[in-house]
């Protein structure tokens, strides 16, 4: 059995309570404050309508409006239908016509949920103050949960659109500021010296600065004025073959 259709024997004990409660202070007038056990209902009531809806948007990705009325009419109507027919049936017959005629108004506007605001001007009208207590007094507490229920599944989807709108829109401005690190790095990588050429195989440095090196003074014991070899001949010397001839062959000595 899912979890969405699993009993709660938790909610059923609070149920329970809250009946025991309020028949409780109705019929002996004890305990004081039995008529918390109302507001136990509209607390339970609104846990599990939540939790439906959010299950659904979860789903789904939306809630259906008209699924949702559709089961809390199939849910409430026929029960609060026929106690309805069933109290102004008798109403006619067990007291008079004014009276009987004021119930079934009752029963209209607990029809359509709106008895809270039926009795709240019947309790200010100072000629129906003292009145006798309506028998469909009771639907006050229907007409307020499904009033609230009108309001409460289009308030959910605002909500959960503008946390999916928000969750978006930071997922966009992380999308957005990635490739500047990539874009950084790119031009960095193409801004290096020439030195790093593919046979480095990864090993770059910077070129070197060459010195100018200064050449040797003469030799104080040739007594002559021919300069000794620079450093440039001597490289020069280095690199010839040792087979070519010439005046600066392996051994020669390299004049400036």
């Amino acid at each position: 059995m899912s979890q969405a259709t699993t009993p709660r024997r938790d909610i059923q004990g609070l149920r329970a309570f809250a009946v025991t409660a309020v028949v409780l202070d109705h019929l002996l007038g004890w305990p004081h404050g039995g008529f918390v056990g109302v507001d136990v209902f509209f607390v339970i009531s609104g846990f599990l309508i939540t939790g439906i809806l959010l299950r659904e948007h979860e789903r789904t990705g939306t809630i259906s409006f008209v699924g949702f009325y559709r089961r809390r009419a199939k849910r409430i109507l026929p029960a609060s239908i026929l106690v309805l027919a069933v109290t102004v049936a008798l109403s006619y017959a067990l007291v008079g016509r004014l009276r009987a005629d004021s119930i079934a108004t009752d029963g209209l506007w607990a029809l359509f949920f709106g008895a809270n605001w039926r009795f709240t001007t019947q309790a200010t009208d100072y000629f129906a103050a003292n009145g006798p207590v309506s028998p469909l007094q009771h639907y006050w507490s229907l007409a307020v949960e499904e009033q609230f229920y009108f309001v409460w599944p289009w308030l959910m989807l605002g909500v959960l659109a503008l946390l999916a709108a928000r969750t978006r829109r930071r997922a966009g401005t992380v999308t957005t500021s990635t490739p500047a690190p990539t874009t950084t790095a790119s031009w960095s990588a193409s801004s290096w010296p020439a030195s790093c050429s593919p046979r480095s195989r990864g090993r770059c440095s910077r070129p070197r600065r060459r010195r100018r090196r200064r050449t040797s003074p003469p030799s104080p014991a040739s007594g002559s004025s021919a300069s000794a070899p620079s450093s440039r001949s001597r490289r020069r010397c280095a690199r010839a073959s040792p087979t070519r001839s010439g005046p600066c062959s392996r051994g020669a000595v390299c004049s400036g």
